[in-house]
């Protein structure tokens, strides 16, 4: 577990931001009055941290607009985060040592069968989940291009996810298409997914061969994997393989799997559902068809199981998830690993790096490889409340985590090939948390949450609490096994050697949290 959250003082100018926010919200609503703008909504929240990383705020404004009668909508979120994590290019005595993001910002249009938007979301797996393999079940935005088909029977999703372009700090143009094609019935749902890291071509410099930095004409967006409905893996070889004259110049990474859910009701009425779901970055296929080979590949697998069950108190759910050592990494010097930024640090100012936190980058199961993950957890509304109206949501959940060392952007941590690490007597390669020293964590988060109208939209108030604590925790180091907080130099995605980027691997420390989070929202709507 790392935390990069900071407790500096705040100049008198995060009043400022307040007012600000709180400006754009009422101006809108204003505007709002307009015939024009039935469906118009806007709202604005604010969140105060409290913990034993340090105390910050977390504040947004949105406006957006959904059509019942044209099936169009669109939306703009922009938040504000005080916890020091990354830097804003303003000064910090200019705002208040908050940093702006961009949450979300981009035009949808559904219809009966389909679904298409363009623009920066929170997007998720079709497998609800909080271990989702494909997609990360955590919120983070990206710019990305969608369409969703959803039929009686037939489901077709393909999204083209931008990761990096026209980086300045020195990474490839890449991007993500990610796609499903699923039977769907009333009681089950069986389907198929896949997904494709493009980044821009390979080219030899000084005799080392990597691909170029970032200048926005890279591959951001792939015509042929995002409508060609053939599983991603077989474009990839017939367009980039063999002798022809259509060949491209490509080694893009495919990844692969299934899914399938199942939904029922207990003789006493209780709902239910099952979902398992597999995903394939490499398989070992010649344990089946050559097991003499010596050439035996790791697997490089990730799984989920859970089940759910809605009672009349409340709905309780089991998860577990778990990945082998070396999933969705990179290769050589081709930078295409899962991940929406092919490295483990980032500069910050004064020539110093700061660790990327794995959770915030891995594309698919946000805890990576290397990791087994376990979760119970329960929510329910209460229901018949005396203010009409209103609701109160309820939920708690328990985690169990064991991790060992993972690094997306090295291929084989500290060797030089799969093969290095294999003991004599052993004649396969696949690992999982076979290391001497793991990190085991354990997490409790406790909510409770009150939404009520309020004039002409509902207003919203939680409180949210975690405690927590991680043994041996994870600690980014040098392949040489140096600890790596903050150092001087350039970003690791400039150098060549992807075998010397740096690790996160189990260490002697210890760290516990607890935090409180208050937090407040409105949401005007007409």
């Amino acid at each position: 577990m790392n935390s990069n959250k900071s407790t500096r003082p705040k100049a008198a100018s995060t009043y400022r931001l307040v007012i600000f926010l709180a400006g754009l919200f009422f101006a809108s609503s204003v505007y709002a009055n307009d015939p024009l703008f039935s469906g118009f909504w806007a709202e604005i929240s604010a969140a105060q941290i409290i913990g034993t990383d340090g105390a910050w705020q977390d504040l947004s404004a949105g406006i957006g607009y959904d059509s019942a009668l044209t099936g169009l909508s669109w939306i703009a979120v922009l938040s504000a985060q005080s916890d020091g994590k990354y830097d804003s290019f303003f000064d910090e005595d200019h705002v208040g040592g908050f940093a702006y993001f961009l949450e979300a910002g981009g035009i949808t249009y559904t219809s009966e069968l389909f679904t298409l938007r363009a623009g920066r979301f929170s997007h998720f797996d079709v497998v609800e989940n909080p271990y989702s393999l494909f997609v990360s079940s955590l919120a983070i935005p990206a710019f990305l291009y969608e369409i969703d088909y959803r039929g009686n029977w037939l489901r077709f999703l393909t999204r083209s996810v931008e990761l990096t372009r026209n980086s300045e700090i020195g990474y490839p143009d890449r991007s993500i298409v990610f796609k499903t094609l699923a039977i769907t019935q009333p009681n089950w749902e069986f389907g198929f997914q896949d997904a494709i890291v493009a980044v821009a071509p390979t080219v030899t410099i000084d005799g080392v061969t990597s691909p170029p930095p970032g200048d926005g004409s890279g591959p951001v967006f792939v015509p042929e994997y995002f409508f060609n409905p053939i599983p991603a893996v077989f474009t990839q070889y017939t367009l980039g393989g063999g002798k022809s004259p259509w060949v491209q110049r490509i080694n893009h990474n495919s990844l692969m799997g299934f899914y399938g859910l199942m939904r029922g009701e207990t003789p006493s009425a209780m709902r239910w559902d099952a979902v398992a779901q597999w995903l394939v970055d490499d398989v070992n296929l010649n344990a089946i068809v050559n097991p003499d080979s010596p050439h035996q590949n790791p697997n490089k697998w990730a799984w989920l199981i859970a089940a759910r069950l809605s009672t009349p108190y409340g709905a309780f759910r089991f998860s577990h998830a778990g990945a082998h050592m070396y999933t969705f990494q990179t290769s050589g010097h081709r930078r295409y690993e899962y991940t929406y930024y092919p490295d483990v640090l980032f500069p910050r100012g004064g020539g110093l790096l700061d660790p990327i936190d794995y959770r915030d980058n891995y594309f698919g199961f946000y805890l990576g490889e290397n990791t087994a993950a376990f979760k119970l957890d329960w929510e329910w509304q209460i229901p018949r409340l005396p203010v009409p109206g209103a609701e109160l949501h309820t939920a708690a959940a328990l985690s169990y985590t064991v991790s060992g060392s993972k690094s997306p952007s090295n291929p084989w941590h500290e060797h030089d090939s799969w093969r290095d690490p294999v003991p004599d007597g052993r004649k396969y390669s696949t690992r999982f948390l076979d290391e001497d020293i793991l990190e085991h964590g354990a997490l409790l988060t406790l909510e409770a949450e009150w939404r009520s109208p309020l004039g002409p939209g509902r207003y919203t108030v939680g409180l949210r609490a975690n405690f927590g604590h991680w043994w041996n925790v994870l600690r980014l180091e040098s392949v040489d096994g140096d600890p790596v907080d903050r150092q001087t130099g350039l970003g690791t995605a400039l150098f060549p050697g992807a075998s010397d980027v740096e690790i996160y691997r189990p260490s002697n420390e210890n760290y516990g949290l607890a935090q409180i989070e208050i937090y407040a929202s409105y949401r005007f709507s007409r």
